[in-house]
This record gives C-alpha cells, sequence and structure tokens, in this order.
C-alpha cells in the first residue's frame, strides 16, 4: 500500500492497514490505530469521487519491557522522528516504572472497551482525527 494513503498502488479501491499493508513501519495496535482513520477517510473520498487527503504519517508505538517493571514506551512516526505521548508524564526515552504501569493497566483498559469498537484514536485519544 502507499505509505501514505494506504491505497493499494495497482487497485485504487483497495486500502490496507496492520501487517498486509507492508508498510516500514512496526507492525502494532497503535499503528492501526492511527491507519484506520486514514483508510475510512480516504475510502470515503475515493467512493465520492474526490482526491485522496488523509496521510498516515507512520505512527507506531513499541512497548520495550527491559526489566521488572521498568518499560521504554518507544512511539515514533517514519523516518524514526520522535513522537511522545506521554512525554509530559515520564521521559520515554529511559526505563520507567510509569511507563510500565501505563502499558500494564492503562493501555489494556482503552483497547478493550474503546480500541477494538473504532473510538480510540492512538495519540488523539478519543478525539477523530481531522484531514482536509
Amino acid at each position: 500500500a502507499d505509505r501514505h494513503t494506504l491505497q493499494h498502488p495497482r487497485y485504487p479501491n483497495v486500502f490496507a492497514v496492520g501487517d498486509v499493508a507492508d508498510l516500514p513501519t512496526s507492525k502494532t495496535a497503535a499503528a492501526i490505530c492511527a491507519q484506520v482513520p486514514v483508510v475510512v477517510h480516504n475510502l470515503h473520498r475515493r467512493l465520492e469521487g474526490k482526491p485522496l487527503t488523509a496521510q498516515y504519517d507512520g505512527y507506531t508505538s513499541c512497548p520495550v519491557l527491559v526489566g521488572h517493571p521498568q518499560l521504554i514506551l518507544a512511539e515514533f512516526r517514519y523516518n524514526q522522528e520522535v513522537c511522545e505521548t506521554f512525554g509530559f508524564l515520564v521521559d520515554q526515552g529511559r526505563p520507567s516504572r510509569l511507563a510500565y504501569l501505563l502499558h500494564r493497566y492503562l493501555f489494556p483498559a482503552v483497547y478493550w472497551p474503546f480500541f477494538l469498537r473504532g473510538t480510540w484514536y492512538g495519540p488523539r485519544g478519543w478525539l477523530p482525527p481531522s484531514f482536509p
């Protein structure tokens, strides 16, 4: 898929998210949270015969367990550009107990009731992204 629009290069009515998109970023649930709104928006635009305006920026989040209970929450976009969602709480470049607790308790509490129902937008939380 195109790394920004998530549209298939040969079949313009096909879009992809997750592993099948074969994007140059980590395959994580956090990445899918950022990809799905792009696909939904662009699919609607395609059906309306309009140009695709939503762009996926490569956002992903990789929790790296470095010891119990220490974790580095590595969030980044394409080209390894750092993108810290919780930078105001914790230095995400260093192992942290708080990052571990977020991963252990907060993320599962968000994943099951919100992400799987399509009402969680990753770093934007419950605020859906807006596209031009």
